[in-house]
């Protein structure tokens, strides 16, 4: 049921709304270094949150995978794995803030507040703690695998992220 009312609610996302327009709006108002490892953490908050608040994905056709480290979009990553672990200082050219909401952004900039002074660790290790994650990963050396599917994300967050303000 809860997988029917989610595919019903997915087509009526923003499809303008991609990826890499969060991403740019992330880099461009969090004060604090973002390495490519806290960018991922903190783009799976802002999709847990829009998905619990909104009830359907800030974005379409990104898988989130569990990976060593905690959730990750794949395509993110590989668009920043040049920097390794070093803080991510320009924006994506794939991006466009002009495509976020209102409402999209107040949800980033909640996250931002939340999450932005934390390092990409720190957020790791949380991430770790959480059922979409634990659920998800097997330990085992193909990642792609072990996707985060957004009815295990809004299970788990339906309490936890709407008590962020």
């Amino acid at each position: 049921m809860l997988t029917k009312t989610l595919n019903s609610r997915i087509k009526k996302t923003n499809p303008k709304i991609s990826i890499f327009d969060v991403t740019n709006y992330i880099i461009q108002n969090t004060p604090h270094p973002i390495t490519n490892m806290k960018l991922q953490k903190m783009v799976y908050y802002v999709y847990a949150k829009h998905l619990v608040e909104k009830q359907n994905p800030i974005f379409t056709n990104e898988k989130i995978e569990a990976w060593l480290h905690g959730a990750v979009f794949p395509q993110l990553y590989n668009e920043f794995k040049h920097n390794t672990w070093q803080p991510i200082t320009k924006t994506t050219p794939k991006g466009n803030t002009e495509n976020l909401t209102k409402e999209s952004r107040k949800i980033i900039d909640t996250i931002i507040q939340k999450y932005g002074d934390k390092t990409g660790d720190e957020l790791s290790t949380l991430n770790h703690q959480e059922k979409p994650w634990q659920i998800s990963w097997d330990n085992n050396d193909d990642w792609s695998k072990n996707v985060i599917s957004d009815e295990t994300i809004l299970k788990y967050f339906k309490n936890k992220l709407q008590k962020i303000n």
